[in-house]
C-alpha cells in the first residue's frame, strides 16, 4: 500500500515539474492572442513573474487622455452640427412655415441622420469589433488559467469554470453580434420614423430597447450567480480532497511524505505565479481592447444628449427627441461592450480566487 502511494505521489510530482514548462510556454500565446487593438496601446510586452503591470496600466492611463482629446474634438463638432442643423430648420419654419406637411421636420431628420451616420457607424462596428476580439482572446486565456488552478489542486472547479466561461462567453458574442447589433439599427431606423410618424412605432423602438437591456443585464447576471455558486461548492470538494490526500501521504510515509508535499508546494508556487500574471495581464488587455469603444461610445452619448437638449430648446421636441434617441441608442453600445469585457473580468476573478490546493 506505501510503495504504491509513493509511486502515485511521485508520478503526479513529476507531471507536475514536466507540466510546469509547458504552461509557462502558454505566455507566448497569450501574447500572440493579444487582439491588434489591445497590442497598439501596450506595446511589446514581456509576459512573465517580473511584468511591471504598473508600466502597462501607465500606458492605458496615457491612451485614454489621447483618446478622450482626440473624441472630445469630434463631440463638439457633432454638437455644433446638430445645433446648425436644428437652427436651420427652426429659421426655414419661420420664414416658409410648414403647413403641417412635416417636410422640413422630414428634412431635417434625414439631414442629422446623414451627418451622424459615419460616427454612429464607426461606433457600433468599434464595439462589435471589441465584443469579437474579447472572445477570440478568452478562448486562449481562459485554458491558461484552467489549467494552472487545476494543477494548483481545484481540478473540478477549474473545469466547471472553464466550460461554463467558455460555452457563455460564445453563446453571448453570438447574441451580441447577431442580434443586439442589428436590434440597436433597428432602434435607430424606428426613432428616426418615430420623430415624423408619431404613433406606434415609437412603442416599437420602446420594446426594442427594453429587450436588449434585458438580453444584456440578464446575461450578465445568470453568468456571474452560476460562477459564483459553483465556484463555492467545487472550490470547496477541491481543498478538502487535497487536503485529505496531503494528510494521508505525511502519515503513511512520514519522511518520503515531507519530501513530495515539500516538492509539490515548489512547483505550486510556480503555477501560482503563471495563474496570477495570466490573470492580470488579462484584465489589462480586456482594458485595452475596450478603451476605443468606451470612450468613443461615451462622447457621443453625451453629445447626442448635449445636443438633443438644445434642439429641444430652438426647433421643439420631435428632432430633440430622436437626437436623444440616438444617445441613448449609443448608450446601449456602451452597454454591449461593457457586458462582454465584464463577463471576462468575472471569469478571470473566479480563477484567481480558487485557493491554492497545495
Amino acid at each position: 500500500m506505501k510503495k504504491a502511494l509513493v509511486i502515485s505521489a511521485l508520478i503526479i510530482c513529476f507531471m507536475w515539474v514536466f507540466s510546469l514548462p509547458s504552461l509557462a510556454e502558454d505566455f507566448d500565446d497569450i501574447k500572440k492572442a493579444v487582439p491588434q487593438e489591445a497590442e497598439e496601446i501596450l506595446g511589446n510586452t514581456n509576459l512573465d513573474s517580473n511584468t511591471d503591470f504598473s508600466k502597462l496600466w501607465g500606458k492605458l492611463t496615457e491612451n485614454i487622455k489621447n483618446l478622450f482629446t482626440g473624441q472630445i474634438k469630434a463631440g463638439i463638432s457633432l454638437v455644433l452640427s446638430i445645433t446648425a442643423i436644428s437652427l436651420i430648420s427652426y429659421l426655414a419654419v419661420s420664414v416658409f412655415g410648414d403647413g403641417g406637411t412635416g417636410v422640413i421636420a422630414l428634412a431635417e431628420i434625414l439631414t442629422v441622420m446623414a451627418v451622424t451616420m459615419n460616427g454612429t457607424k464607426a461606433a457600433i462596428s468599434s464595439s462589435a469589433q471589441a465584443v469579437e476580439d474579447i472572445y477570440g482572446f478568452s478562448s486562449t486565456l481562459l485554458p491558461v488559467l484552467a489549467s494552472a488552478t487545476a494543477s494548483l489542486g481545484g481540478i473540478t472547479s477549474s473545469s466547471t469554470k472553464l466550460m461554463a466561461s467558455t460555452l457563455a462567453i460564445n453563446i453571448f458574442t453570438s447574441i451580441q453580434i447577431n442580434i443586439v447589433i442589428p436590434l440597436i439599427y433597428c432602434y435607430i431606423a424606428l426613432s428616426a420614423a418615430s420623430a415624423v410618424l408619431p404613433g406606434p412605432i415609437k412603442s416599437g423602438a420602446k420594446l426594442i430597447k427594453w429587450a436588449i437591456n434585458t438580453v444584456l443585464t440578464g446575461s450578465v447576471t445568470v453568468f456571474t450567480l452560476y460562477i459564483t455558486i459553483s465556484g463555492v461548492i467545487t472550490s470547496t470538494a477541491d481543498s478538502l480532497t487535497v487536503k485529505v490526500t496531503k494528510t494521508a501521504i505525511s502519515n503513511l510515509i512520514p519522511v518520503v511524505g515531507k519530501i513530495i508535499s515539500d516538492a509539490a508546494e515548489s512547483v505550486a508556487s510556480g503555477f501560482s505565479v503563471i495563474r496570477a500574471v495570466s490573470g492580470a495581464f488579462g484584465v489589462v488587455v480586456v482594458t485595452a481592447c475596450m478603451l476605443g469603444p468606451w470612450i468613443k461610445g461615451f462622447v457621443q452619448y453625451i453629445s447626442f444628449k448635449l445636443s438633443a437638449t438644445i434642439c429641444q430648446s430652438i426647433s421643439g421636441s420631435a428632432l430633440g427627441a430622436f437626437v436623444s434617441d440616438l444617445g441613448t441608442a449609443m448608450g446601449l453600445v456602451l452597454a454591449s461592450a461593457a457586458s462582454s469585457a465584464v463577463m471576462l473580468y468575472v471569469a478571470i476573478i473566479a480563477f484567481l480566487r480558487v485557493v491554492n490546493g497545495v
